[in-house]
């Protein structure tokens, strides 16, 4: 099933990139439909692949390593769902691209792009 991009980008909470002592993070909203992740988000930053052992999800407090998502292991996002995404990279302050791809259960593969800035 294909999702618009417009519509994904509604996940993304406008403001939350940050910088971390690693890297950066930034949060998603679940305020579309129940989904389940079955595959390692895969990042670009300004058209820079992440590795995906850079990124871990913290959902509900949790920190789950994004390399370990798979169909065998999954992680559920519940509409309402809010999870916060870390990545181990460094960022300049400024405006910056970023591109989330991720394959669910639901919907098949979806891919959006979001901008904003780190200050």
């Amino acid at each position: 099933m294909f999702v618009p991009k417009s519509l994904l980008r509604r996940l993304y909470r406008k403001g939350s990139l940050k910088a971390t002592d690693e890297g950066f993070e930034f949060i998603l909203t679940n305020n579309i439909a129940t989904g389940t992740l079955t595959s390692p988000l895969s990042l670009k930053v300004d058209g820079e692949q992440v590795d995906p052992t850079a990124v871990t999800i913290v959902k509900d407090g949790e920190e789950v390593p994004n390399a370990e998502i798979s169909s065998s292991n999954p992680i559920k996002f519940s509409a309402g769902t809010s999870v916060t995404v870390r990545v181990k990279k460094k960022l300049e302050k400024g405006k910056h691209t970023i591109e989330i791809s991720a394959n669910t259960r639901e919907y098949g593969p979806i891919s959006f792009d979001i901008e904003d800035e780190l200050e």
